[in-house]
Formats: C-alpha cells, sequence, structure tokens
C-alpha cells in the first residue's frame, strides 16, 4: 500500500505537469478519492514541504488567496500556480474549478 506522501506527491506531480493551478484542498480532494483515510491537514502540510523541491522547481510560485467554502465561509489558502499564470490568477482559477 502506497504512502500518503507517495499519493500526495503524484497528485502534485500530476498538477504540475497538466499546467493546473490548484490549493492543498484540490490536492486533498483528489487524494481522498483514493485515500478516505487521508486528513486534509495532513495532505496540505505535505504540499507546502514539497513546494520547494517539487513544486517551485517546475517553474511554480504560490500566492495566498481567499476562497469561499461550500458552507458560505472564506479562509485564506495558498494557491500554486505556474509563474505565467501570475498576472491573472482569480480568473485563470476560477474557471478551471473542480
Amino acid at each position: 500500500m502506497k504512502q500518503l506522501e507517495d499519493i500526495v506527491l503524484e497528485q502534485v506531480q500530476d498538477f504540475v505537469k497538466n499546467q493546473v493551478l490548484f490549493t492543498a484542498l484540490d490536492v486533498s480532494n483528489v487524494v481522498k478519492v483514493t485515500a478516505p483515510f487521508a486528513r486534509h491537514r495532513a495532505v496540505r502540510d505535505i504540499v507546502r514541504s514539497l513546494f520547494t523541491n517539487e513544486i517551485e522547481t517546475a517553474g511554480y510560485a504560490r500566492t495566498p488567496i481567499t476562497v469561499t467554502l461550500a458552507d458560505g465561509t472564506k479562509t485564506d489558502a495558498l494557491l500554486y500556480h505556474p509563474l505565467a499564470d501570475s498576472w491573472d490568477l482569480d480568473a485563470k482559477y476560477d474557471a478551471q474549478k473542480r
């Protein structure tokens, strides 16, 4: 059985390969399909730990954004995105919401 770190790494690599803008919650939602035991906080921490060696080296940056949750509350998140998309993050992320 794969470790949670391996599952998260594979998903992050897939997002980066496909030039997808994502937050740790986006990764968590996909990871939970194959690993329903995964806790978002654990996934979030793994994604953050991957930034320097896996995400940033692929030409990505991270930018703080405010997101609206399903219950209508707002919270802060880090949006991981290709540097080329830095100029219009809100529109691009909204257009590709999963």
